[in-house]
């Protein structure tokens, strides 16, 4: 279907009238007939007004944006666009894996090889519990990126070990490092993949690639192009994952395992970890992105005075004040947060970027002053997300460079001893987010500027009334 036939057939469903439409979209009547006859294609803005002056209900108003997007910003980018929800989504509440029923059939002493789906799998999760439960806990593995099922069994194996620390490293393959028109994003839908490692702070999660079009053969000239590395062997894997065979004589394991080092060394990490003293370093070559922040965006407002009043710790009051002076001399031009983060900060005084300790509540007098400071921002370098259009992350923060690197926030809560920031350098991956990012505009995605004032300034009011009250 093309945009007038679309437009048309819900135009039918809603009910509504196109005189009615033009006049809660506030679109010229020219340019909505244009829209609506095929003759010109709607902004994102355009259309996401469009769908929401017809007041559908939740499942028809989907799918109308599914099929509406799809044209007006293009199939390989909505597609991209509703990968990063997922993962932003996974992001806030991690998925849960369940743990597969076929863990308690498995045998010890089952054969070393095995044929045909069934026996290979029981084959493969033996291999990987044992793995995983072993006193070290390490498993290296060449699988390809984009195996669901794989995935699925490592995830409910590691599950079931949230009582130590694992460690898991992955060697992979990435067809084409620019990706061609029309093809799904692989390295995208590989991080949705590995999104619950790097969440879970008892998995230390590492992961190096390199680019290759995908001419492997297949059939007997390449017999176990896959394969798993633990204390106890070397698993291999045909290409379908419907065979196996258990190495375990220390000469051929060896020669596996120095293989795996040295290509390990060569390759290109998807994500590696910094602590927060090597993340504030790196800051200072990155250029301007993009940045969400699902808690109150400190770093606009903390100024040295504010920062020395309430960080009790010298020394992390003066690398804060390092940090927070290079995030706004270099700050992204667009930095994003929500409603929900201003007002948690309103009511507590207590800033979520610090752990817990390392700085004191702010008094309610200074809480009001960086509110009005903060207010200033709305509408030029700080926007509100409107988080029943665009589903955003709950717990992690994000920045995003364009073409360099993005940097994923652990929250402070679940630090534990872990490196707290992400740096993700897949380009594939930086590009989607970056576009996602983007793409947030007033009305689509975003509070107006109007609305996100008046919730600050409500608390703000809030605020002096507490604070009469407390004299």
């Amino acid at each position: 279907m093309d945009i007038s036939q679309i437009l048309t057939s819900y135009i039918e469903i809603c009910g509504s009238s196109n005189n009615a439409i033009i006049r809660r979209t506030k679109i010229d009547r020219s340019s909505f007939y244009k829209i609506l006859n095929g003759k010109r294609m709607p902004t994102q803005e355009q259309a996401e007004r469009i769908i929401r002056a017809m007041m559908l209900p939740f499942r028809e108003e989907k799918q109308l944006r599914d099929m509406l997007m799809r044209l007006v910003v293009g199939e390989r980018e909505w597609e991209d666009r509703k990968q990063v929800q997922l993962i932003l989504q996974m992001l806030s509440e991690p998925e849960l894996p369940a743990v597969t029923s076929m863990l308690g059939e498995l045998q010890s002493d089952s054969e070393p090889t095995s044929t045909g789906v069934t026996q290979t799998n029981q084959l493969l999760l033996r291999f990987i519990h044992e793995a995983l439960s072993n006193e070290e806990a390490v498993l290296d593995f060449f699988v390809d990126a984009c195996n669901d099922s794989f995935f699925n069994n490592l995830k409910a194996l590691c599950s079931l070990q949230t009582g130590r620390n694992i460690r898991l490293r992955q060697l992979l393959q990435l067809p084409s490092g620019e990706g061609l028109p029309g093809e799904e994003n692989q390295a995208l839908k590989y991080f949705k993949e590995i999104t619950y490692f790097f969440s879970m702070t008892h998995i230390d999660f590492r992961s190096h690639y390199y680019y290759e079009r995908m001419t492997r053969p297949g059939g007997i000239g390449v017999l176990f192009p896959y394969y798993l590395i633990s204390a106890q062997g070397v698993l291999l894997l045909n290409e379908n994952f419907t065979s196996a065979c258990l190495l375990q004589d220390p000469k051929f394991c060896s020669v596996y395992r120095e293989a795996f080092e040295a290509a390990f060394a060569r390759t290109k990490p998807v994500i590696h970890y910094l602590n927060y003293m090597e993340h504030a370093k790196v800051l200072e070559n990155h250029t301007e992105g993009v940045s969400f922040y699902p808690v109150f965006s400190v770093s606009l407002v903390a100024t040295k005075e504010r920062i020395s009043k309430y960080v009790s710790e010298p020394q992390l009051a003066e690398m804060f004040i390092q940090h927070c002076q290079i995030l706004r001399e270099k700050c992204p031009v667009r930095m994003f947060s929500t409603v929900e983060g201003t007002r948690r900060f309103a009511d507590t005084g207590i800033i979520d970027e610090l752990p817990t300790g390392f700085i004191s509540a702010i008094s309610i007098a200074d809480r009001i002053n960086v509110l009005q400071d903060y207010r200033s921002f709305l509408g030029t370098r700080l926007f509100f997300v409107d988080e029943k259009q665009m589903p955003t992350s709950q717990r992690w923060a994000i920045t995003v460079y364009e073409g360099d690197v993005m940097y994923l926030y652990r929250p402070v809560a679940e630090i534990n001893g872990i490196s707290r920031v992400i740096a993700v350098r897949e380009r594939n991956v930086i590009d989607a987010f970056s576009t996602y990012f983007n793409s947030f505009a007033e009305g689509a995605g975003l509070l107006n500027t109007e609305a996100a004032q008046q919730e600050v300034d409500r608390l703000i009011a809030e605020l002096r009334e507490k604070e009469n009250r407390n004299l």
